[in-house]
């Protein structure tokens, strides 16, 4: 998918999965149409799911723009993790997943640690947006319909977790040149 098309296309999925929403929840307020309200259910869910993506990526660039975390432990490589990328064949599929903002992760423009930043990012938003994805579960007490908001935030936080994983695979590359420049400069 190129990069334009995501840029122009979640927001506006976002406009209309929102509008959609207000204008079937308004329905059903009217009519108790028991279709309405499990439509405005349906896309109210999956709005969420796209505005608190929009949202959070936002945030956390925001927020973690001018700071270094690949010196933190959290985004240290683990010794486990090059064997579970393995399993995962990741190498294989990382190169045909989407990139929201492609040109912050090119090496050519870019210094290597503003590219390893910019994973570290990623990866922070990923997280943060695969723990939000189960908010929706929150509201089965007021909807019923529990099978449908676990299947919703499950895939929801899988789609996020393939994210994470390419980032933190790709991390360990960065962070050994990083080191011997900082060892040639040091």
């Amino acid at each position: 998918m190129r990069n334009d098309t995501l840029r122009r296309g979640i927001p506006a999925m976002t406009a209309v999965l929102v509008v959609v929403t207000a204008a079937l929840a308004a329905a059903y307020g009217q009519t108790k149409a028991a279709w309405m309200l499990t439509a405005a259910i349906s896309f109210g869910t999956t709005g969420y799911h796209f505005l608190m993506r929009l949202l959070v990526g936002g945030a956390v660039r925001a927020i973690f723009r001018d700071r270094f975390l690949w010196e933190r432990k959290w985004f240290r490589p683990r010794k486990w993790e090059a064997g579970f990328y393995r399993f995962l064949r990741v190498c294989r599929w990382k190169d045909k997943m989407p990139t929201y903002r492609p040109e912050e992760f090119a090496v050519s423009g870019n210094s290597l640690e503003a590219v390893t930043q910019a994973g570290c990012i990623a990866e922070l938003g990923h997280e943060m947006i695969l723990l939000l994805s189960f908010a929706p579960l929150l509201t089965i007490p007021a909807f019923g319909a529990a099978g449908v908001f676990w299947s919703t935030s499950l895939l929801a936080a899988l789609v996020d977790s393939v994210f994470v994983i390419m980032q933190r695979y790709n991390r360990p590359r960065f962070l050994r040149v990083l080191e011997k420049e900082r060892g040639r400069h040091g």
